[in-house]
């Protein structure tokens, strides 16, 4: 099953990345207004100090502050986005990556991390250095595994032999 367009926009954090990004220009542009530069007070040393430090802290002050939002907006929005992914998952379920290297793969849940919001996967291979196995509920979406038994399941009150037969060609060329 391919993913939808809000899958990878949250598996991706895109909506984190806008808000700091947001955040970041906004208070750049405050500073600057807040310091008022002109032509001739940039030629005083210490206000041009000033003025690039002002620069370079406002962001990163912005951004720490603005954390309270994020967890207050972003989190209730995330955690819908990873229960309409199929959260809560089981150890055994079967999950599509959505980031990564092993990105479109399914893999069975192995482990839960409930209070991180996060699943181990079983990658089937040896873990190597550096690839990552746990995932946010939002980088990953419950799939449905298909019947690979070799019995016939029911479908209904009949057998699935039954119904293949009747879905068959040769039956349904009788509505042409």
């Amino acid at each position: 099953m391919k993913p939808s367009f809000m899958q990878m926009f949250f598996a991706q954090h895109w909506p984190l990345k806008i808000w700091m990004a947001v955040i970041g220009v906004v208070s750049i542009v405050m500073a600057v207004r807040a310091c008022e530069p002109s032509w001739s007070s940039l030629h005083d040393w210490r206000f041009v100090l000033l003025f690039v430090s002002v620069i370079i802290l406002a962001p990163v002050f912005a951004c720490y502050t603005s954390l309270i939002i994020v967890w207050l907006f972003l989190g209730p929005l995330y955690r819908i986005r990873g229960r309409m992914n199929g959260a809560p998952f089981q150890p055994g379920d079967y999950v599509q990556v959505l980031v990564g290297p092993n990105r479109g793969r399914v893999f069975q849940v192995d482990v839960i991390w409930e209070e991180r919001g996060q699943v181990c996967l079983e990658l089937g291979e040896p873990r190597k250095k550096g690839v990552q196995f746990a995932f946010t509920y939002t980088q990953v979406f419950r799939v449905v595994q298909p019947n690979k038994s070799p019995e016939p399941t029911a479908v209904g009150h009949r057998s699935s032999a039954v119904a293949v037969h009747v879905t068959s060609r040769r039956w349904l060329s009788f509505f042409r």
